[in-house]
C-alpha cells in the first residue's frame, strides 16, 4: 500500500472564524496551515494528512471538512494527493 500526503483546502471569508476550524481540524489529528490571500480577502486553512488512499477516507475527511467549513463561516473547496510515495519517509 502506498501512503500519499492528502491535502484537504477550506476557504474563508474575511471575519469567519478560522482560528476555531483550526483548532477543530488539529483536534482530529491532521497538520493544518494558513494562507492569507490578500487580493480576494481570504484565508485558506490547508488540513494534511499521510494515510493510504480508499474510499473510507476520502468519505469521512470530506465530510468532515465541509462540516469544519460551514460550521464556521467558510467552504470546502476541495482536496489533492501527492503523487510521492511516503511509505517509507519517517
Amino acid at each position: 500500500m502506498r501512503h500519499r500526503r492528502v491535502d484537504w483546502t477550506l476557504v474563508f471569508p474575511q471575519g469567519a472564524k478560522v482560528q476555531s476550524a483550526a483548532y477543530e481540524i488539529e483536534s482530529a489529528h491532521l497538520d493544518v496551515a494558513s494562507h492569507l490571500e490578500t487580493r480576494r480577502a481570504e484565508t485558506l486553512l490547508v488540513a494534511s494528512k499521510v494515510a493510504v488512499l480508499n474510499v473510507g477516507l476520502m468519505l469521512s475527511h470530506n465530510a468532515m471538512m465541509r462540516a469544519i467549513a460551514t460550521k464556521n463561516g467558510g467552504s470546502f473547496d476541495g482536496w489533492d494527493a501527492s503523487i510521492e510515495d511516503l511509505s517509507e519517509i519517517p
